[in-house]
């Protein structure tokens, strides 16, 4: 009996996410049905779960292990293949610790790639702050310094990921942080020819990149897009790059909650994260680390006093 058919319905054009801007992503071609296999290799496609600017994404299981599983669109170009397959050798290597593992990888009959890496616990940041639950402005602190931990470590090897955005950090039940979406990373070392074009989400991307004729991929760009993460999940919106001056920073962390020192040491962070001058901002993920981490250990103390002052002040004034 023939095997089950998954049909899958990819959108053209209709969908920006992260994309290489100024390079066509998917060639115009009309909305198709495509038949997929309901078994890839070894593994069972459970469930769509998402779609992507380069892949759609499935839940799949091969026996009692749950995966993830992207498979190429239909209709991408060169530019958009590339990504399937720089993700699935990067992390064929670099995977783990904090990054996912690549645990299987082949081609489907019509010839678009597919890989199988394993599945980040939890939800990605964005779903998990707009998604309820008792949050405050420490946990935001807290996660952007684990993320930018694991960056890092990965700055440290001389690749940038040149994406990261909230959808793009994973926030697993106990605290662990993800990082997803590697189809974008570069290696910055002498001798690697640059790319002429501009990588990343709008929104996310330091304004030297549409400034520069061949931009510069330096971790600058992954501590830039943090600190843009930390101000989203600060202010509950994301905020252009002509946005980004001081006075913008500090009306977010005024309205976070933050006073006195805690607020002008955390404006400092964010201030240098989303400096205009990539040669004023941290250098690389862990300098970026060890400024949230000392914040954490110094002034979240006083924060929570603060805010037990506040709440008992509100407590004794009548109505």
């Amino acid at each position: 009996m023939a095997p089950a058919q998954l049909t899958l319905v990819p959108d053209t054009c209709d969908h920006f996410d992260s994309t290489e801007i100024g390079d066509d992503l998917y060639e115009s071609k009309p909305r198709l049905s495509i038949p997929l296999p309901s078994v890839v290799g070894d593994w069972r496609i459970h469930r769509h779960v998402g779609r992507g600017s380069t892949a759609n994404v499935f839940s799949v299981r091969c026996g009692r292990l749950i995966a993830v599983m992207k498979v190429e669109r239909v209709g991408a170009t060169r530019s958009a293949r590339s990504c399937i397959h720089r993700e699935a050798d990067w992390l064929r290597v670099h995977g783990g610790f904090g990054r996912p593992s690549l645990l299987d990888d082949g081609r489907l009959e019509d010839g678009r790639a597919w890989f199988v890496m394993s599945m980040a616990p939890g939800t990605n940041l964005s779903d998990w702050w707009q998604n309820g639950g008792k949050k405050t402005p420490l946990d935001s602190i807290r996660i952007i310094a684990r993320a930018a931990r694991i960056m890092g470590d990965v700055h440290r090897g001389g690749w940038v990921h040149r994406d990261l955005k909230p959808s793009n950090i994973s926030i697993g039940p106990d605290g662990e942080v993800t990082i997803l979406d590697w189809g974008l990373v570069h290696l910055n070392r002498p001798g690697v020819q640059s790319t002429t074009v501009v990588a990343g989400t709008p929104g996310f991307i330091p304004p030297e990149l549409f400034r520069q004729r061949r931009p510069v991929h330096t971790p600058t760009l992954d501590t830039y897009a943090l600190g843009c993460c930390l101000l989203v999940l600060l202010s509950g919106k994301c905020m252009w790059p002509h946005e980004l001056g001081v006075q913008s920073i500090h009306t977010v962390v005024n309205r976070a909650g933050f006073t006195g020192i805690a607020k002008h040491s955390l404006v400092h962070i964010l201030g240098r994260a989303l400096s205009r001058d990539p040669r004023k901002r941290w250098q690389n993920g862990h300098e970026l680390a060890a400024e949230c981490e000392g914040w954490l250990r110094c002034m979240a103390p006083e924060f929570h006093r603060q805010k037990r002052g506040l709440e008992e002040q509100a407590y004794r004034t009548p109505a």
